[in-house]
């Protein structure tokens, strides 16, 4: 045992002596402390005796000043030392640490910046050194170690030193810290050598060394306090620059560089070592030289992600002259043997962070003068060599002196995440070489709130536990999020995998096969599955399999078994992390949200919307597309995640799964921006609502989605509240003080629209701000008022009754009821009147409201009149529209319309026959001023003066409206039909009748179906063996058909008198051969049977409208069937055979001379004389027609010299039958039709052949009389 007080701390390890000495000092030295003070000298002098002998080759630079820098270690707690490449600074200053007494006390911790690199040195080291790797001479790297307690020299990465001050906050495990190529100052390098300042002022005992091959040594003199510096040139041995710039073809200069090494005659290294930007480059080159030069060279390639199997090619002793493809991997650091060549281009993949896109660009760039020397230091180690570089030499010397300081380029989140979790200081206060700016220090701080590892710039619980997990920020936040999600599990495996470099291999020269390969393990909407598929798989095969065997299937599948342990590695090391943190793994295998909304928590800054172009629209305005190797390259979804997202010649995301829009907005309440559209009200909801946009760093996750605006604000709800569901009430709200006050304002407003005016309803301001004096506040929509409605007292509820005067504005408008109706009767129709005031909307004025059965039956005669209150204002408005000169003869137009008014709303005559023929009568009649139909202009009244018809349906739903009805009839009578024959039609009508049917045959019939009134007209259809009864919508073959559907029934009843009238027929052999140029037997045979029943039965008298009244019409006329037939018969012969003389002589006139007449008269006979003669042809005017083609032959016989009058009176004549069709087209009265038919007959007689002689006077005046008013009711002027 050792003596208290007696403490030197020299004689203990150096990560006991602080705590023995406190404890010494303290006078407190327990017999713990005791034992703890034993066991440190004891392994002190253990270690001292491991120590083994130093020696240094002569022939490396360094090896010369190994005893200057033995003197500079123990006098200085810092020394840096500038060696050139190849001066052997790597592997001699560890032992130099040595031979300065280092190592005994606490380990020589020798840093490099890559696993390879750390692992070579070690082994070189522990060569020279005559010592087994692992013992005296250990390395530890990621995933890897060999050492243990009595490990002198530890060669490691950077970034290992820097976790383990986490546990070590003042590196007591050491006593000398070396940190080799200081040079590239990456982000570790750079914290490291801040915080080693700082070590060195509490630790006296620490010595540290700063090495690299190419420094800027007075920068890092000054960081360290002007500490001495120690420079160690090259071995000596020249190299040669040759400047070969390429000015069109890269491949032209680099064929002649390796030719001219090929053939070039020297001693020594041969080979060479080319320089390429990264792997693509290296496979291509790679491709190119073989091809190139056969067999000449052996290409190898060398990058960080080449498995280690192929890094130990470099190493070993080749057959043929070498050319190495290397990344800047073999810059520093990695010794490649054997190199006599060095073929610069002069270019790197530098990693860059873009503080605009949040992105890691790696763009290809010039390199810098000192990594230009680091390559070409590569060559001439040895001896003399030559470097080509494949650019000008003003190049070189233009270029920036070093490499920008990774600290510079890339995101400090973690940086500044494990400085605030671990206190170890504020990043801009610790002193970095090059402290990076508040620009940088910033963006890292808005990940890390992003990430919400802080919240208003503290640390938070989840930050605390994100320190502690070894990944990146990023990474643990996933982790953190996936506790809560459930799928701890599922993302353990992604994160540790995301976290090291990717297992599955692609090599340049078989990438087919082992993308084949990799599919089994692809899920179809992620490729964050994939890896935990690809898990499962290699857990199920390293449980069946032997350790080779594991191993062989991992390499058949193209997949790496050391980066598969690294893997395995790191999800051990997360495990564990997890569990001290106090978070469990899922037992239950995770739904797929579940996994990806944990990982959403992580990435939200690498979301992507697709766009219209088929890329992806990104946070802060990136644009990226899916990487080619995705899954999710081909399918496109909407929504997306990506792990990373990075930009060399093109924005690509990588790794990439399908996402929702809801659970982006799930993970990033903390980020959502959200904007609010107009608020409106929603009749359905019951509540003001508006359409919520939500952004995430202006992606939008939500557009266009309708919010409750209650809790936006409150006071623009209650307002829009009262306004919509009161003023304008609400049918969600059941009370009785709403069902007042909208009768009262429905009753102000149609006392408005009656009086065409606004000024008398409150105004609706005034009406909320009644409503506001009464409301709570709370009342902002109808689940907040009926709550509050509910818990209130009657005189409360009263008082939101409103009154008249609360209501009516002015006092002075009081119409009579007869002046506005409520209803009026149209046709036999009783029908609701509508009054609205709203100039321009379609139902302004008066509406009348018809169901759509209805519909037939209105027309538009009655519906002119309008209603009493505006018919006078309506007589002004015609009278005004007049021509002027007639209009003039009616000033002043108001008081002239006065006296005639109370004529025409006479009940006698208001709303009888057609108001203008009506008007027009009575002004003749008081002022003597005819007035034409032709100078009424309906069109030029105000559309109010138009009785508007509406069309219900069944639940008194607008269906259409028009202030035409005969418009409205064209498009919904239609629809009618089809309603009747969806079942109306056949529940009504009969077929095969043979007797009168028994429902009779009414003119109209009014049926109700399903509620809803339907006008319809009865039919009856001949079918010659029966009858059918049919309804129909429209009236206008109504009368044709019911005549000879009755005709068929009597005959049907007077069988045996049919069949004698049949025999007597079949005798008239001549008038069959004349009617064969007209039709057949048979119908001639039908026409005289049903024209003989109608002159017997029904000429004269009104039509039997039932059963009843039609058997007694036949049982008075029975025996006339006969007797009429033969007196019939007489006429027919007489007519057949006048018309078939008339067209023989039509025929004959074939000249051209006469071909208008020819035309014309053809077409006269046609239309005088058709098969169906007799049914077209009332009894009494049959001998008429022998008068008219008595008039034909007239033409004919006289047409010779009077061609050109004839011609004349032909156009005259085909005008009036032009203006005769139009009005047979609309016009449903065919008693009307048949008068003008036969008007235009006898006004043929007068134009062609007067001697013949008219039945009555007939000229262009009385035509004019008869035609126009038809063709102005018809709507055809």
């Amino acid at each position: 045992m050792v003596k208290a007080r007696a403490f030197d701390p020299n004689s203990v390890m150096a990560r006991d002596a602080r705590d023995i000495a406190r404890a010494v000092n303290n006078g407190k030295v327990s017999g713990r402390v005791k034992t703890r003070w034993a066991e440190s000298v004891e392994r002190l002098a253990r270690r001292g005796s491991l120590v083994p002998a130093v020696s240094h080759p002569p022939e490396l630079p360094i090896s010369l000043h190994c005893d200057s820098i033995v003197e500079l270690i123990r006098a200085h707690p810092v020394v840096i030392v500038a060696g050139e490449t190849g001066s052997g600074k790597t592997t001699q200053l560890p032992k130099t640490c040595l031979a300065a007494g280092l190592g005994r006390r606490g380990m020589i911790g020798h840093t490099q910046p890559r696993r390879l690199a750390a692992r070579t040195v070690a082994q070189r080291i522990a060569a020279e050194l005559s010592t087994s790797l692992g013992n005296e001479v250990g390395y530890a790297v990621r995933f890897d170690d060999k050492w243990n307690e009595n490990t002198l020299i530890k060669v490691m990465t950077d970034g290992l030193l820097l976790n383990e001050i986490r546990s070590d906050r003042d590196l007591n495990a050491y006593d000398a810290i070396i940190v080799d190529e200081a040079h590239e100052r990456s982000l570790n390098v750079d914290f490291l050598l801040g915080y080693l300042k700082r070590l060195v002022e509490r630790r006296s005992d620490l010595k540290v060394l700063i090495t690299s091959a190419t420094i800027d040594v007075d920068a890092f003199a000054h960081h360290f306090s002007d500490a001495p510096i120690v420079s160690v040139s090259g071995r000596g041995y020249p190299v040669e620059t040759r400047y070969r710039p390429f000015s069109e073809s890269l491949e032209e200069t680099l064929q002649a560089c390796l030719a001219e090494i090929r053939v070039e005659k020297t001693k020594g290294p041969r080979d060479v070592l080319m320089f390429l930007p990264g792997e693509r480059d290296i496979f291509d080159w790679s491709r190119w030289i073989n091809r190139q030069f056969r067999d000449q060279y052996e290409v190898l390639p060398l990058y960080a992600r080449l498995p280690p199997r192929e890094q130990k090619r470099i190493f070993e002793p080749g057959r043929r002259q070498r050319v190495v493809l290397a990344t800047n991997i073999a810059e520093t650091s990695l010794t490649v043997p054997n190199i006599g060549y060095v073929i610069d281009l002069g270019e790197a993949r530098v990693s860059r962070y873009s503080f605009r896109s949040k992105l890691q660009r790696l763009p290809i760039e010039p390199i810098s003068q000192a990594s230009a020397d680091q390559r070409r230091g590569r060559c001439g180690r040895i001896a003399p060599g030559v470097c080509y570089r494949l650019y000008e030499e003003s190049d070189y010397d233009g270029r920036p002196l070093y490499t920008d300081p990774e600290i510079g380029r890339t995101n400090l989140a973690a940086v500044v995440l494990q400085m605030r979790a671990f206190r170890l200081g504020d990043v801009g206060t610790f002193p970095f070489m090059d402290p990076p700016g508040p620009r940088a220090v910033n963006d890292a701080v808005r990940l890390l709130h992003e990430l919400q590892a802080l919240d208003n710039d503290k640390l938070t619980e989840k930050g605390n536990m994100m320190a502690r997990l070894p990944v990146d920020p990023r990474l643990a936040r996933m982790v953190i999020e996936a506790n809560h999600c459930g799928s701890l599990t599922e993302v353990l495996i992604i994160v540790a995998a995301l976290a090291v470099q990717d297992p599955r291999l692609r090599p340049l020269d078989r990438q087919a096969a082992a993308d084949k390969a990799h599919e089994r393990f692809m899920d179809e909407a992620s490729d964050f599955l994939g890896f935990v598929n690809l898990w499962t798989w290699a857990n199920a095969l390293r449980e069946d399999a032997t350790r080779s065997g594991y191993r062989r299937a991992l390499e058949q599948n193209f997949l790496s078994p050391n980066r598969m342990g690294e893997w395995r590695s790191l999800h051990r090391q997360l495990l564990l992390a997890c569990r001290d943190l106090g978070l469990r793994s899922n037992k239950k295998a995770a739904d797929y949200a579940s996994v990806h909304r944990a990982l959403l928590a992580g990435s939200l800054s690498f979301i992507g919307l697709k766009t219209e172009k088929g890329s992806y629209a990104g946070p802060r305005n990136l644009t990226f597309r899916v990487f080619p190797g995705s899954v999710l390259a081909s399918k496109r979804p909407k929504w997306l995640v990506a792990a990373e997202i990075t930009e060399t010649q093109q924005t690509y995301a990588r790794c990439n799964a399908q996402v929702e829009a809801r659970w982006i907005e799930q993970a990033a309440p903390h980020l959502i921006r959200r904007t609010y559209g107009e608020p409106g009200w929603d009749e359905k909801r019951g509540e003001v609502i508006a359409r919520e946009r939500a952004v995430v760093y202006g992606v939008p996750v939500v557009e266009n989605r309708r919010v409750s605006y209650s809790h936006i604000d409150p006071a623009i709800c209650r307002q829009l509240f009262i306004r919509h569901a009161l003023v304008a009430p609400s049918l969600q709200i059941d009370a009785l003080f709403l069902d007042h006050n909208r009768e009262l304002v429905s009753e102000i407003m149609e006392l408005q629209a009656k009086g065409r005016r606004t000024d008398l309803l409150a105004s609706d301001e005034a009406q909320r701000a009644f409503y506001e004096e009464r409301l709570p506040l709370e009342a902002i929509s109808v689940r907040s008022f009926e709550g509050w409605y509910r818990n209130v007292d009657s005189v409360q509820r009263d008082r939101l009754m409103m009154t008249r005067d609360d209501l009516l504005r002015i006092a002075d408008f009081f119409p009579a009821d007869d002046e506005f109706p409520g209803q009026i009767d149209i046709d036999g129709i009783a029908v609701n009147v509508r009054y609205r005031f709203a100039p321009g909307t379609d139902d302004d004025g008066v509406s009348i409201e018809v169901p759509l059965g209805l519909l037939a039956k209105i027309q538009q005669d009655a519906l002119d009149w309008l209603v009493p209150g505006f018919f006078e204002e309506k007589c002004v408005e015609l009278v005004k529209a007049l021509p002027k000169r007639t209009r003039k003869q009616l000033a002043p137009v108001p008081d002239r319309v006065a006296t005639v008014v109370p004529s025409l709303i006479r009940v006698d005559r208001y709303r009888r026959g057609r108001l203008l023929l009506a008007f027009a009568q009575i002004l003749r009649d008081r002022f003597d001023i005819v007035i034409p139909v032709s100078e009424w202009n309906i069109d030029r009244l105000p559309p109010f003066l138009c009785m508007n018809v509406q069309v219900l349906d069944n639940k008194h739903g607008l269906i259409d409206q028009d202030r035409d009805v005969e418009a409205l009839k064209s498009r919904l009578l239609a629809r009618l039909e089809q309603r009747m024959d969806d079942g109306l039609r056949a529940k009504f009508e009969m077929k095969g009748l043979t007797t009168f049917p028994d429902i009779g045959l009414p003119e109209s019939m009014v049926l109700d179906e399903s509620g809803e009134q339907l006008s319809v007209y009865p039919v009856l259809v001949d079918r010659k063996e029966s009858v059918d009864f049919r309804l129909d919508s429209d009236q206008k073959l109504q009368q044709r058909s019911n005549r000879q559907g009755l005709c068929r029934l009597a005959l049907l009843g007077e069988r045996q008198s049919v069949r004698y009238i049949r025999k007597e027929i079949d005798k008239e052999t001549t008038l069959l051969l004349q009617y064969a140029t007209l039709g057949t037997r048979d119908q001639l045979v039908d026409e005289v049977l049903r024209d003989t029943a109608w002159v017997a039965y029904f000429l004269g008298s009104d039509i039997p409208r039932s059963r009843e009244a039609f058997e007694e019409r036949l049982k008075d006329r029975r025996g006339q069937l006969v007797e009429t037939y033969f007196e019939l018969i007489v006429r027919v012969r007489a007519v057949v055979s006048r018309r078939f003389d008339t067209a023989r002589e039509v025929d004959d006139l074939s000249s051209k001379t006469f071909a208008r007449a020819h035309r014309d008269m053809e077409e006269q006979l046609l239309g005088l004389v058709p098969h169906d003669f007799l049914s077209t042809t009332p009894y009494d005017r049959l001998p008429d027609l022998i008068r008219y083609l008595d008039g034909m032959r007239y033409r004919i016989d006289h047409l010779q010299g009077k061609v050109g009058k004839d011609e004349n009176n032909t156009e005259i004549i085909a005008g009036w039958q032009v203006r005769y069709a139009r009005l047979k087209d609309v016009c449903g009265n065919e008693e009307v039709l048949v008068r003008l038919r036969f008007l235009l007959e006898e006004y043929r007689i007068v134009l062609f052949s007067q001697v013949v002689g008219a039945r009555e006077k007939v000229s262009e005046k009385r035509l004019e009389r008869e035609f126009e008013p038809l063709e102005m009711e018809a709507g055809l002027r």
